[in-house]
């Protein structure tokens, strides 16, 4: 991307990576991984935004998209 002067980094992230704050209706079934999904995607996030930060500038362009996402 660097040679050809740009491009698009596009991540798949989710709400699954916003905190619930431990309330029982959002922690979901016991048993579940949805903890480690959570996690995952919220590193990805940060990953993303990172990676945004250190190629501002250079035509590679970093997002995270995903369905019904609100920040």
């Amino acid at each position: 991307m660097r040679e050809k002067g740009g491009g698009w980094i596009v991540n798949l992230t989710s709400a699954g990576a916003i905190s619930t704050m431990g309330r029982r209706s959002t922690l979901g079934r016991k048993g579940s991984t949805m903890e480690v999904y959570g996690t995952t995607k919220a590193a990805l996030n940060r990953i993303t935004s990172g990676l945004a930060g250190d190629l501002y500038g250079t035509g590679i362009r970093v997002n995270a998209v995903g369905r019904g996402w609100l920040s």
